[in-house]
């Protein structure tokens, strides 16, 4: 994998279109590479290419300049592509065979450690909410529950699941803000 120099990173949050194409030529056919084994098809690696970098593009001045680009790209490669599985009714092959298409897909240990890390941190921080707010966000993060399957499995209504969500979801932020900001990132593109 090609990594990105810092000076292209820094001229990409500033908004330099050129240096914004300099990253879509050195890891675009690794973001590929990414959806492809994850999702299996072609077509739909394709449009995770074109979401990850208009989502690049769009929160550019989120983006760590001192951070590891590729592996922010990585995870929200990963990301996209489960919920392209979901949207297409695969959920249960995407979570079956997850933990093996990270390991094929990782380009080196580190980005390996950043996964585990993240996913750790993550599940230890919601371990720690209130218990209504972790059964609604494992609701939806693990199963892909709407708020309206989420309602009516637990007897609420969509409202109060959005507001558990909502707290939920600013809890999580606040918690991981302060840990690592390649954390803070990842967290933000697992779940937006």
């Amino acid at each position: 994998m090609h990594l990105v120099d810092r000076d292209i990173v820094q001229d990409l949050i500033a908004g330099n279109r050129l240096a914004f194409k300099t990253v879509y030529d050195r890891l675009g056919g690794g973001v590929y590479s990414v959806a492809v084994q994850i999702t299996k098809e072609p077509f739909l690696a394709e449009e995770v290419v074109q979401e990850v970098f208009t989502r690049l593009w769009l929160h550019r001045d989120k983006v760590d300049a001192e951070g590891n680009l590729w592996v922010f790209l990585y995870v929200v490669a990963k990301r996209l592509s489960i919920n392209k599985l979901r949207s297409a009714k695969r959920a249960k092959i995407a979570h079956d065979g997850l933990a093996e298409q990270v390991t094929d897909v990782a380009d080196s240990f580190e980005e390996h450690i950043f996964y585990q890390e993240l996913v750790n941190l993550l599940n230890l921080t919601i371990a720690d909410l209130p218990e209504k707010q972790r059964q609604v966000i494992e609701m939806s993060r693990n199963e892909g529950l709407t708020h309206q399957q989420i309602a009516e499995r637990l007897g609420i209504s969509p409202n109060t699941v959005n507001n558990h969500i909502t707290r939920a979801l600013k809890q999580l932020k606040t918690k991981l803000k302060g840990k690592n900001g390649d954390l803070y990132m990842a967290f933000v593109t697992f779940f937006f």
